[in-house]
């Protein structure tokens, strides 16, 4: 039997040869980019679907943290403690509504209590608007808080009506107020809280 004579290679099918050997080089070149872009792409997807994620936690952890510090602001109105010792009771509290605009400010009716006369006191308060969040209280760092002061004497057990200007636009109810500090005239003071 006889062995088949090899071919001698021509220029041309050399030429072809090199050119096979190209071409399979660059679609396997292709392919791998293609591999890379795609797992790219897809990563790039995944990135930005948890980016989005992300800042949607963030901002319902935004929104409840506002809930909770309104709601713990709130409850600082709302906490009595101490409050029976005053020598001033805040009666009644009302909004009064401006002549002539929308504005509102607040008026309190307050009593001294005490057996002395007092030369000053101050208030705060916290009011809300119709959605029962905090309203223009006239504060103007946080909404819902306001405060105000008076230094008229006040004898003991004599009951006395003040207002004060709060401009607000939204504030539908008062839900606390309250004196924090009062001034004796014998040079004393009494504060709601020592902080």
């Amino acid at each position: 039997m006889q062995m088949p004579k090899k071919r001698k290679m021509t220029k041309y099918s050399k030429n072809l040869n090199n050119m096979n050997k190209i071409t399979i080089s660059l679609f396997s070149f292709l392919a791998l980019i293609s591999c890379k872009n795609k797992s790219t792409a897809e990563e790039n997807i995944k990135r930005e679907k948890y980016t989005i994620d992300s800042l949607k936690i963030m901002d319902r952890v935004k929104e409840r943290s506002e809930k909770l510090l309104e709601k713990t602001r709130k409850d600082f109105y709302l906490d009595t403690t101490g409050v029976s010792k005053s020598p001033i009771k805040v009666t009644n509290s009302r909004l009064i509504k401006k002549d002539y605009s929308n504005y509102k400010d607040i008026e309190l009716t307050f009593v001294n209590v005490s057996e002395k006369k007092i030369q000053a006191v101050r208030f705060e308060w916290y009011g809300e608007n119709s959605f029962k969040e905090p309203a223009e209280m006239g504060s103007y760092s946080l909404l819902g808080e306001g405060g105000g002061f008076t230094d008229e004497i006040i004898n003991p057990g004599r009951t006395r009506k003040s207002q004060w200007s709060i401009s607000s636009v939204d504030a539908k109810r008062v839900i606390a107020a309250r004196a924090y500090e009062v001034a004796f005239t014998d040079g004393t003071t009494w504060k709601l809280r020592n902080d």
